[in-house]
């Protein structure tokens, strides 16, 4: 499984949203917004850094990028949705699927996208991870 699809899951399960189809007011899909889904939350690979050894361990550093979209004229809820999931996500050590996430931490400040053609709002949050490769 990947980050993205453990992630994803990660945010289903402490009820952020559900995946297409479910019947929550968010959705969350995997890299990309879908199309005609208001209220929806990307989890979009982005590479990561380098690989490193730290005292015999083998560290694997992916990121990740959640993109967020809001209903059309309307931020209402946005804001704090993105907030409520930053603090899931944020600084947190976690196993996913049997992998050890040493740390989840926001990378920079949240991101203002403007509107999309729809004239929905879309903000943008970039993520940085520590994963123990053996794991």
């Amino acid at each position: 499984m990947s980050l993205v699809d453990e992630v994803a899951g990660h945010l289903v399960t402490n009820s952020v949203g559900g995946l297409p189809g479910s019947t929550e007011a968010w959705v969350i899909t995997y890299r990309g917004l879908h199309s005609t889904t208001d209220q929806n939350i990307a989890v979009v690979p982005t590479g990561g850094l380098q690989q490193e050894n730290i005292n015999d361990a083998d560290i694997d550093r992916p990121s990740f990028q959640l993109l967020f979209r809001g209903s059309a004229n309307s931020s209402t809820g946005l804001e704090a949705k993105v907030d409520s999931t930053i603090a899931v996500l944020d600084k947190q050590t976690v196993a996913l699927s049997n992998k050890n996430y040493v740390d989840i931490q926001k990378s920079g400040d949240t991101l203002w996208l403007g509107y999309d053609e729809n004239n929905r709002p879309l903000y943008s949050v970039n993520w940085q991870v520590i994963k123990e490769r053996s794991s």
